[in-house]
């Protein structure tokens, strides 16, 4: 037991930057008996993020995310989704609006358009029928959701470092 609590007091410094293992995850730990116990006692017991508890608040509000049959999943996942993506033109706009430096930001411009692309084609690759089957929609509906909050989170990163991104005026005098 020594050792497990080791290895996850490693993991939770690793991916949370926490330090110590609250008494709930350490009594969580004694009753797990394989890998995916110990995976939910470690992210049970981490704060969430105020798009988690925004979402998580949203699930509980709406009757399709209580409901089990497919087509409530895929509304509840459509749900998901629109707020994954005001999240991402968020984080967008306020980059553009950040960001200093012309060149920077044609980049930037640049780079959304693809991604856009990217996200479509890597859905439809991984999920190729998402019209005729309902499992395929919804496993389309969850790709997107993935993709989507990803690159939300790498313009979030833009957004936390506008002040080394501004530094670099002189590609704006080529």
């Amino acid at each position: 037991m020594k050792k497990l609590l080791t290895v996850v007091l490693f993991l939770n410094i690793a991916l949370y930057g926490q330090t110590e293992l609250t008494i709930a995850t350490k009594e969580c730990l004694k009753k797990a008996s394989n890998t995916q116990d110990i995976e939910e006692c470690i992210s049970a017991n981490q704060p969430k993020t105020e798009v988690q508890e925004i979402i998580e608040n949203l699930k509980k509000k709406t009757p399709a995310c209580k409901g089990i049959s497919t087509l409530d999943m895929e509304e509840c996942a459509s749900i998901e989704e629109k707020v994954y993506d005001e999240i991402l033109n968020k984080e967008y706009k306020e980059a553009m609006n950040g960001l200093k430096v012309q060149k920077i930001k044609n980049n930037l411009k640049d780079a959304q358009r693809k991604w856009i692309a990217y996200r479509d084609a890597k859905c439809i690759a991984e999920h190729p029928l998402p019209m005729y089957n309902n499992t395929e929609t919804l496993g389309h509906s969850y790709c997107l959701i993935n993709t989507i909050k990803q690159r939300a989170e790498e313009l979030a990163n833009i957004v936390e470092n506008l002040e080394y991104y501004n530094r670099f005026t002189f590609l704006d005098k080529e």
